[in-house]
């Protein structure tokens, strides 16, 4: 049962369950969006109270960090390529450039701040 919940946990975060189909493919009204926390301090909760929202899913993307995002051509060709209703989950720090960059962009940032105290238990 368990294995059958994670799976359908799954289908749903990535646009692909039937509810979600149409927001993937069709044209949806909710901006892209970036969820940002630390390791360890949230992060999957941040993400599934956002991919539980019609509009929303989340790409075929691992969480994106200062390691990995080279390969995905950085920051900027992530978030010209992003589409209505996606939602990319990052590790990243914060610089200026970045910021402007999304907010030149339109990608709506949400940023997971939890006491350290918790993170350590």
């Amino acid at each position: 049962m368990r294995a059958l919940r994670r799976l359908v946990w799954d289908l749903e975060r990535f646009g692909v369950w039937p509810g979600k189909l149409a927001a993937r493919f069709g044209k949806g009204r909710a901006s892209p969006s970036l969820a940002v926390s630390l390791p360890k301090a949230g992060t999957h909760l941040l993400e599934r109270a956002l991919c539980l929202q019609r509009e929303l899913y989340r790409p075929m993307v691992p969480t994106l960090n200062e390691i990995n995002l080279a390969a995905h051509g950085g920051l900027e060709q992530v978030v010209q390529g992003a589409r209505c209703g996606q939602v990319f989950v990052a590790h990243l720090a914060h610089e200026p450039a970045r910021a402007q960059l999304l907010e030149a962009q339109g990608m709506r940032v949400f940023f997971l701040v939890r006491d350290p105290r918790d993170v350590v238990v």
